[in-house]
């Protein structure tokens, strides 16, 4: 790997780095990034590793480690780099600067022309950046750096003894295309369409249609007890919850009730089409789409049934647009909401 901006040069991690590190660490400073005031009595382990997955390339391995370099004269000043919250399934940003070299932009300029490599190198639509709250420096980097706060919540990092309350933010690529299937009505090549709250999606007016029933259900749940809730009706619990954590809380994601589920590849749209085929659903075709709006990297199985429980659904909601952590055993299922102008390209 060589990266190079105005001023620095983001190099793979080499021998010899180590000792760079090292005297950086000395100081205290970098104890939050893993490296404490004796990291010099392991860290040329750590460098052998790093190497190691440096060569092997995937970020979803555990973490890629890269030395950041003055361009004028070679020095060593931090590092840039990837790392993996296998709790999450999801790749974060790492970064650390020595403080001798703080408040300059080093930072920045560094993570900036780091997420264009990334983007352009790997096959992923996001990255995170789990940062503490009492670290004011390193949110101010990730947002200079197009990082978006989503939540701030109690987590505990892999350094750390007990939870500590941070802030996490996401940047996304900029694709120039989605995939849709075609449920509701067909559609043609060159169209134009908009999806928002004043023109919502079919799942609103489902939602709508459900409204005295759902009513009736939070007023006497007692008269509910140990039957089971017809299917669109558990969605509309579902999906009611859904809009009113995202209305308080992520307002700037899409909303399930006005938005087009889409996919980031053809094949993923095909699989989801054929999905709804068996389900019975008419599929019209695939439609190549441009999308000029908001977009939500979600997983689909954290779409819960509804209940009786307005607490439990709330709280199931949280845990979607958190979109953080997997069930046991179980992968994300990709699904992409974006709202906005769209244009159709072409019907596949």
């Amino acid at each position: 790997m060589k990266i190079e901006s105005e001023r620095l040069i983001i190099r793979s991690i080499e021998k010899g780095d180590e000792k760079a590190f090292a005297e950086m660490a000395k100081d205290g400073s970098l104890t939050e990034v893993g490296f404490d005031e004796t990291c010099s009595e392991w860290i040329g382990d750590w460098i052998n590793e790093a190497k190691m997955l440096d060569e092997k390339d995937d970020p979803r391995l555990d973490y890629i480690a890269s030395t950041v370099c003055l361009k004028e004269d070679g020095r060593v000043i931090g590092s840039v780099g990837t790392t993996y919250y296998e709790d999450a399934a999801k790749i974060g940003i790492c970064y650390f600067i020595g403080a001798e070299y703080r408040n300059k932009g080093y930072a920045s300029e560094a993570v900036k022309a780091f997420l264009t490599y990334f983007f352009e190198h790997y096959n992923e639509d996001e990255i995170a950046a789990v940062i503490l709250e009492s670290n004011r420096a390193s949110q101010k980097t990730a947002e200079n750096s197009g990082f978006i706060l989503n939540d701030r919540r109690m987590y505990k990092d892999i350094y750390d003894e007990e939870e500590r309350l941070y802030c996490f933010c996401t940047t996304q690529r900029k694709r120039d295309h989605f995939y849709h299937v075609i449920s509701d009505r067909p559609k043609a090549a060159g169209e134009h369409f908009r999806v928002d709250a004043d023109h919502p999606n079919g799942v609103y007016d489902r939602v709508q249609a459900e409204m005295d029933h759902v009513k009736d259900i939070y007023e006497h749940p007692e008269k509910y007890e140990g039957t089971e809730l017809e299917h669109h009706t558990d969605v509309a619990l579902r999906e009611l919850a859904l809009e009113k954590i995202r209305k308080e809380k992520y307002p700037g994601y899409p909303s399930r009730m006005a938005a087009l589920y889409v996919s980031r590849e053809y094949k993923e749209a095909k699989q989801w089409a054929d999905y709804f085929v068996k389900l019975g659903r008419t599929v019209y075709g695939i439609a190549k789409i441009r999308v000029n709006g908001n977009v939500f990297y979600g997983d689909a199985c954290k779409c819960f049934d509804g209940t009786t429980d307005e607490k439990e659904n709330l709280k199931h909601a949280e845990l979607y647009w958190q979109n953080w952590g997997k069930d046991e055993g179980q992968d994300p299922i990709v699904e992409v909401l974006v709202d906005g102008d769209i244009d159709v390209v072409e019907i596949m």
